[in-house]
C-alpha cells in the first residue's frame, strides 16, 4: 500500500536495519528489494521537490531553501545507492529474478 511505501522510503535506517537483517538471512531476493526502495524514494524526492519549488514561487521563499532540501535530498538519494552497492556486492551482483534468466 502506498502509506506503507512512503513510510518505508522516508525512513532511510528502517531500510538500512532491514538490508542488514536480509544480508544476514541470506534472502534471495534483497537487491530486488533494494532496487525497488531506491525507485520509491528516488520517485518520491523528485515530487517533493517539485511541490517546494511550487510553493517557493507562489509564496515568495528564499531561494536558498529550495536549494537546501534539493541537497538534503541528493543527500538521501546518494545513501538509498550506496545501500544498493553494499547489496550488489554481497550478493554477486545478481537478482533473484537475473539468477533464473542465467540457468
Amino acid at each position: 500500500d502506498t502509506e506503507t511505501e512512503e513510510k518505508e522510503i522516508k525512513n532511510t535506517g528502517d531500510t538500512l536495519i532491514w538490508l542488514k537483517d536480509a544480508l544476514q538471512e541470506n534472502s534471495d531476493d534483497v537487491l530486488n528489494e533494494m532496487h525497488r526502495r531506491r525507485s520509491l524514494y528516488v520517485a518520491n524526492a523528485k515530487d517533493e521537490r517539485d511541490q517546494y519549488v511550487k510553493l517557493m514561487s507562489s509564496e515568495g521563499f528564499d531561494p536558498i531553501v529550495i536549494i537546501a532540501i534539493d541537497a538534503q535530498l541528493t543527500f538521501w538519494r546518494r545513501v538509498y545507492e550506496h545501500l544498493v552497492n553494499i547489496a550488489e556486492a554481497t550478493t554477486d551482483g545478481a537478482s533473484k529474478d537475473e539468477k533464473k534468466k542465467n540457468l
